[in-house]
């Protein structure tokens, strides 16, 4: 007798034992679906934040760029040579931080470092006493004007990507 409840009771672990594994692995599997809907999430919100930042670098820069313009006009070279770096940096920053730059737009944004540059180097000799010819100030300010046109398209296309993909 005791031996049938033996047999019994191992049936019914083995039976408890099954359905636990069963059980456990069903478990998993939603583990690892709910995982990867963590993940998924994660990296939406990722590339959300990306794209926040880069609008907001975009929009600096882009004032910045309209800081310079009006210190041209003024002939305010001395205050100009404090804004042409932090263009600069900001350029380089928006085609490190955004890879998705259309050829266009990151070839605007580099030729608009060297074109910064020139523009320092003008600005340095003119801040101690050479004059910089108005053409040249007139082709400066349509560079920079360029570059702010690019700008606006790059934030637009940035806001209208609800991933910035």
């Amino acid at each position: 007798m005791l031996s049938n409840i033996g047999n019994w009771a191992s049936i019914v672990g083995l039976a408890v034992s099954v359905f636990g594994l069963g059980f456990a692995l069903w478990q998993l599997k939603q583990l690892r679906g709910e995982t990867r809907a963590a993940r998924e999430a994660a990296e939406r919100t990722r590339r959300e934040v990306a794209r926040d930042l880069a609008i907001a670098e975009v929009s600096r820069v882009s004032e910045k760029i309209q800081s310079l313009k009006e210190l041209h006009r003024q002939r305010e070279w001395s205050r100009a040579l404090y804004i042409y770096p932090e263009i600069r940096k900001g350029l380089i920053d928006i085609r490190v931080k955004y890879p998705e730059l259309s050829p266009d737009e990151a070839g605007t944004l580099e030729a608009g470092v060297s074109i910064l540059l020139e523009m320092e180097r003008s600005a340095e000799t003119s801040a101690v006493g050479s004059e910089i010819p108005q053409e040249t100030v007139s082709k400066f300010n349509g560079d920079l004007n360029n570059m702010q046109l690019t700008l606006a398209g790059l934030e637009s296309r940035l806001q209208q990507s609800p991933l910035g993909e």
